[in-house]
């Protein structure tokens, strides 16, 4: 209306998004997916895909991205998507409207955004090679910092509530795959790593996240025994407690397995064109589902965008809806 106060403005805005989440929370979600698809070569793509209803909501970069998609990693809060290609270049976009932004080059494999330092690190998760993981200043591109001394399987990966990052890497001359920590600042690790099982048939996993209780856990894929396995160590603030333990197993390897995470305890391990729905806190799997818009081995590179739940939208409304009446009452 002509003449409102503004800060009316944005609570009537507030009210207006709770009313819709009301309105929406019976038939949608409110995670988004990203999924690279390299089903057509010099169309290579990037799928928005909605997990708890299984719908695909479009995509973005056809004509943009000129190589395979290796990992995608996302930052919420600018809607920013970092994708990697095969040919070491990263692309960023606008997730929801496919907006290109800029471009970088940059190493091969896994990548991981961290909101504290607004930066991309990344690592040779997809194998090959030697070069050390690689942190880049996300809006930049600048390079921040550098590891050193190891074959960093996965990018380095903030512990929630410290400064360190944690990887997955090869150790003890490339005989073992352990657990390293990491400062922003690069070079050495923090400690010694926490060495686990030998290194054999590339088993050393490819992607990570950490739970909501803080266990640091990988996907590692096994091409000799065709199966996929969950490793798993306990951390806390100042580190690693106890040593590495592998659990689930999946009676399938693709060279796309990959693991984020979902709301609370669930996460979703992707695998070929399979999609599994694994509780972190039960270590067992809840169930599996199709994708279908690609097959497996052209479906690489996954993230997700957690939208607040529902309830807290809601919660934000009725509190907007209080302090409009009380200005109303009060004439301020």
């Amino acid at each position: 209306m002509f003449g409102e106060n503004p800060y009316t403005k944005v609570m009537r805005s507030i009210l207006a998004v709770s009313m819709v989440v009301v309105t929406a929370t019976a038939h949608a979600s409110f995670d988004l997916m990203l999924l690279g698809d390299n089903t057509t070569a010099g169309s290579q793509r990037v799928v928005r895909y909605d997990p708890i209803n299984r719908v695909v909501l479009g995509s973005f970069g056809t004509g943009f991205i000129n190589a395979d998609i290796l990992e995608i990693a996302v930052d919420g809060a600018t809607g920013r998507a970092f994708v990697q290609q095969a040919n070491s270049v990263v692309k960023v976009f606008n997730y929801n409207t496919g907006d290109f932004i800029s471009a970088f080059t940059t190493l091969g494999g896994d990548v991981q955004f961290d909101a504290a330092s607004n930066s991309v690190s990344f690592s040779n998760g997809s194998g090959g090679g030697t070069s050390p993981s690689r942190t880049y200043d996300a809006t930049t591109g600048a390079l921040i910092s550098t590891t050193s001394g190891y074959f960093v399987s996965t990018s380095p990966k903030r512990r929630p509530g410290t400064s360190w990052f944690a990887s997955w890497s090869i150790v003890n001359g490339s005989s073992d795959v352990g657990a390293l920590r990491f400062s922003l600042a690069g070079g050495a690790p923090i400690d010694p790593p926490v060495v686990g099982p030998a290194w054999g048939n590339f088993t050393a996993p490819r992607r990570s996240i950490f739970t909501t209780d803080n266990r640091f856990l990988g996907i590692a894929s096994d091409s000799t025994a065709n199966s996929l396995s969950i490793w798993s160590i306990s951390t806390n603030t100042s580190g690693y407690v106890g040593g590495i333990s592998t659990g689930t197993t999946f009676s399938t390897a693709n060279t796309n397995a990959n693991i984020v995470n979902g709301h609370g305890q669930l996460a979703y391990i992707l695998s070929g064109s399979s999609l599994i729905s694994y509780h972190t806190g039960l270590n067992s799997t809840l169930g599996t589902q199709t994708l279908g818009f690609a097959t497996g081995a052209n479906i690489s590179g996954m993230a997700i965008v957690l939208a607040p739940e529902p309830g807290t939208l809601v919660a934000l409304g009725v509190g907007a809806a209080a302090l409009l009446r009380r200005r109303r009452r009060t004439g301020r």
